[in-house]
């Protein structure tokens, strides 16, 4: 790994913005070429944000499904038509064919309990928040497991999942006048985002990565731009850092605080940055086309942890297909 201090005009160039009027901490290069590993076919992942309940797996029985420890434990006496992924936390999603052939899912709990109606199409849900997204018909609404009542009904073209007590909705309208809005969870409006800004992700560490046009930046939670619009591709951020695509071509990736400065920056061709996960990411990178496959690649992945951007984690060989 190659590490030097770079000047104000040295992130400048790479960047490809402005940011001498900035206070930037002494970052990090890393050269992705000389970085070295062992590849094993079970090193740990780094870039999955969510987060599976390992203590449960899937049963099948004559095209159905059900949860189970572990143990040989079912998770409940019921089958259902279809068991989505696993728990995510306490709950997991679940379908059943109803009246009329139609799919309804819904979520259960621990103990095989119905805690979602099984009427939606489908419903997200995220860790460390009792409140669900549910979409039916194409619209979207939110779920309060905690008060076991619908907070918002299905409404909604575009949402982010509740976090930090917060999420994105925006209705579908022509009027390129009528915002969209940050709500809480109580479901109300407290604050207002102008339609030509779309926000594309859920708020951590105060801030959501939203689009203008072609650039991405980060909003907070007044709606207003906490880092402009500067970079090609902006993730959420986690434990205070995200990953941006600061230069389109070539690629240039980097890792930024809440600040918006820069921590980390990656170089070398034929590499990729996952999001941030805890204070870790993935770099894939040393990808080849597989001869027989145009549309697949082979490739190598670390997991860098961002408080001392050695390798911690051995490399693994993926494919990624089209």
């Amino acid at each position: 790994m190659l590490k030097r201090v770079l000047s104000c005009i040295g992130l400048a160039a790479l960047l490809a913005i402005s940011i001498c009027s900035q206070v930037w901490a002494a970052p990090s290069v890393v050269d992705v070429s000389t970085l070295q590993c062992e590849v094993t076919d079970n090193a740990p992942r780094c870039d999955d944000k969510i987060q599976f309940d390992m203590g449960y797996e899937q049963e099948l029985r004559e095209g159905r499904c059900r949860y189970r420890s572990l143990e040989g434990l079912p998770v409940g006496d019921r089958w259902f038509d279809r068991c989505v992924d696993g728990f995510i936390g306490a709950y997991a999603q679940v379908c059943l064919v109803g009246q009329m052939g139609r799919l309804g899912c819904g979520a259960i709990n621990h103990s095989g309990e119905i805690v979602i109606p099984l009427v939606y199409d489908h419903i997200e849900i995220t860790p460390h928040s009792a409140i669900v997204a549910v979409n039916y018909n194409g619209k979207w609404g939110f779920f309060n497991l905690d008060e076991d009542r619908l907070l918002l009904a299905p409404q909604f073209s575009r949402i982010t999942s509740f976090s930090e007590g917060l999420a994105y909705v925006e209705t579908e309208s022509e009027d390129i006048t009528e915002p969209g809005w940050i709500i809480n969870e109580q479901g109300l409006r407290v604050a207002s985002v102008p339609r030509k800004i779309q926000v594309a992700g859920r708020f951590s560490d105060g801030l959501a990565p939203a689009r203008s046009d072609t650039l991405w930046g980060y909003i907070n939670n007044k709606g207003e731009w906490a880092i402009s619009p500067q970079f090609y591709y902006a993730g959420e951020f986690s434990s205070g850092y995200a990953t941006v695509l600061a230069i389109d071509k070539p690629q240039q990736w980097a890792i930024i605080d809440v600040s918006g400065a820069g921590a980390l920056f990656f170089e070398g061709d034929q590499h990729r940055v996952g999001e941030v996960v805890g204070a870790a990411v993935a770099v894939t990178f040393d990808c080849e086309s597989e001869p027989a496959v145009a549309t697949s690649v082979r490739c190598k992945r670390m997991c860098l942890e961002l408080n001392n951007p050695e390798p911690k984690a051995a490399c693994t060989k993926v494919i990624e297909t089209r």
